[in-house]
């Protein structure tokens, strides 16, 4: 009898001790000889290795929380926080390629993490970047690195690459709430693909660099700013489910369809009866001529309308601009432009003049300027405009001088033509003429309305001039047009249909699947992966082992 006892416990006993070495075994980050644990900061890794955040961590210095100064690093957050005080950076490395940082949420830094001089081959992905003055910083000649799947959330620059040397990749994040998502400043090239963009005051800010690739990106809320940047490739992008149209080298065209549109080097363009709202910025022209933006709906953005860059001899009509930012922008040496018979209202600047005019004058002539915060604002070298005609209605301030160089500007087209309108004026109309001193009104105030020194309106209204303004009509549905895909300094074009946002997210979501298979073929097998295997491995063999006793003792029994 107790032979057969000891025959059943035997296998029993063994079965046990098989569980409790699986469930005794530690962690598989824990067993891997490589891995070292991180339980307080500041920290500094020194050699390479598997690193490992112990828990959540908050940093007060003005350093660097952890500074990486070997290659061929992966520092694992395993969903752990490190948390700054506004200052320092989160996470650094100087001069160092093969790092990955994975699952780590950072925030309340100066910059949250960052790479500077020759860091190259590096990788982001999975993390939390949020509340910092820069989110992910890649600057001085770094480059080859890699950014997806992260959320990064309320910092003013989400994604900064400054001055890189090399292609980066920037793929599949969620970027949101941030003042600007993604800069892009220096060198080429950046890839900013499948990303979805949402929320921020700039989406995308490319600036003095070139040979970019932008595609297949979801704006919602925000979009593409475009400053001195060339030979971009821009396409498959989508602004709140309308296409975002950039034309680069394009001349005698209509754009046929668009939620944003973005114009660079272009000549005589058409953009016409479109609701282009809830964007970065509505039309943005940089160093475009001869172009017509009339009849469109531009509320909700940072930017209704911008003309910079030497841009000359627009045109600006009948548009509806309100409860933007900056209702229209002209600025760095843009000239000889017009803005005509807009209804420009609840804007926080309604039009902006900087560093604009002085080369060859803008006109600015019967629009309505209703219930901004400013009116009109003159910044720097902004001098020889000429506003008449117009409506200045209830702003809180008719015009703001901006301007340690103060130009002055043209208020009134002459006499009999006459000034502006403006509501705080509060003249009388007893005389008439060139000098007001002859008897009779005639609609002109006998006293001057003074802006500021050198701006003066001579011949202010006394009445509203009759400004017949139609709501514009906006095409509402999308339709097929002949429109340039990828416009990189050429005119080449082909015919297609203006896809739905169900084809758009089918394509983001296929760009996605793309490059994580891309990317599944590069990742690192690390120790603890191995280890994990190796458990497998050895638990399978203690089993059929037991299994094998257990049978010869049930025939023995």
């Amino acid at each position: 009898m107790d032979t057969r006892l000891s025959s059943v416990l035997f296998p029993l006993l063994l079965l046990f001790l098989v569980f409790s070495l699986v469930y005794s075994t530690p962690s598989t980050t824990a067993s891997s000889s490589n891995t070292i644990v991180i339980s307080q900061l500041p920290y500094t890794i020194t050699k390479p290795g598997t690193y490992v955040l112990h828990s959540d961590m908050y940093y007060n210095g003005g350093g660097n929380a952890v500074t990486v100064k070997a290659n061929n690093v992966v520092l694992e957050g395993n969903g752990h926080s490190i948390e700054g005080s506004g200052k320092g950076v989160g996470i650094y490395g100087m001069n160092v390629n093969g790092i990955v940082v994975k699952d780590v949420k950072v925030m309340n830094f100066s910059k949250g993490l960052g790479i500077d001089y020759n860091s190259t081959n590096n990788t982001f992905y999975g993390n939390v970047i949020s509340n910092n003055k820069v989110g992910i910083g890649l600057g001085w000649c770094s480059g080859n690195n890699t950014i997806y799947d992260n959320i990064i959330s309320g910092n003013v620059l989400g994604i900064r690459a400054f001055l890189e040397g090399g292609v980066d990749g920037i793929h599949n994040n969620e970027i949101e709430g941030n003042k600007y998502g993604i800069e892009v400043n220096g060198f080429p090239q950046v890839v900013i693909e499948a990303n979805k963009i949402l929320d921020n005051e700039y989406g995308i800010d490319l600036r003095f660099s070139s040979g970019h690739i932008i595609r297949n990106n979801e704006f919602v809320n925000d979009g593409l700013l475009v400053i001195s940047s060339y030979n971009n490739t821009v396409e498959n992008n989508y602004v709140n489910g309308k296409p975002l149209v950039y034309l680069e080298g394009v001349s005698n065209y209509t754009v046929g369809y668009a939620g944003q549109v973005v114009l660079v080097d272009c000549n005589n363009i058409l953009i016409s009866n479109f609701d282009l709202s809830n964007a970065s910025v509505g039309v943005e022209l940089w160093k475009t001529n001869n172009t017509v933006i009339k009849d469109n709906i531009m509320t909700g953005n940072t930017n209704g309308t911008i003309l910079w860059g030497n841009s000359y001899r627009d045109k600006i009509i009948g548009n509806y601009i309100a409860d933007n930012k900056d209702g229209v922008n002209l600025g760095l040496r843009s000239y000889n432009n017009s803005i005509i018979g807009n209804l420009i209202k609840s804007n926080e600047a309604g039009i902006i003049l900087q560093r604009s005019g002085i080369f060859g004058y803008n006109e600015i002539h019967g629009n309505i300027l209703l219930n901004n915060k400013y009116g009109v604002v003159l910044g720097d070298f902004s001098g020889d405009n000429l506003f008449y005609g117009n409506n200045f209605i209830d702003n809180e301030r008719q015009v703001l001088i901006n301007a340690e160089q103060v130009f002055p500007n043209k208020w009134d087209n002459g006499y009999p033509v006459g000034g502006n309108y403006w509501s705080n004026y509060h003249g009388v109309d007893k005389y008439s003429g060139k000098y007001q001193n002859e008897t009779g009104s005639d609609g002109i105030g006998d006293s001057i309305y003074i802006i500021y020194t050198g701006n003066i309106d001579h011949y202010p209204l006394m009445n509203k001039v009759p400004i017949n303004f139609t709501m514009p009509e906006t095409k509402t549905m999308t339709i097929t047009s002949t429109s340039p895909i990828t416009t990189t300094g050429t005119t080449e074009s082909s015919t297609t249909s203006s896809t739905t946002q169900t084809s758009m997210s089918a394509t983001t979501s296929q760009a996605s699947n793309t490059y994580s298979s891309s990317t599944s073929a590069s990742t690192i097998t690390t120790n603890e992966q191995r280890v994990s295997r190796g458990t497998v491995t050895v638990i399978i063999l203690l089993i059929i082992i037991i299994i094998g006793i257990s049978s010869i003792a049930i025939r023995k029994y």
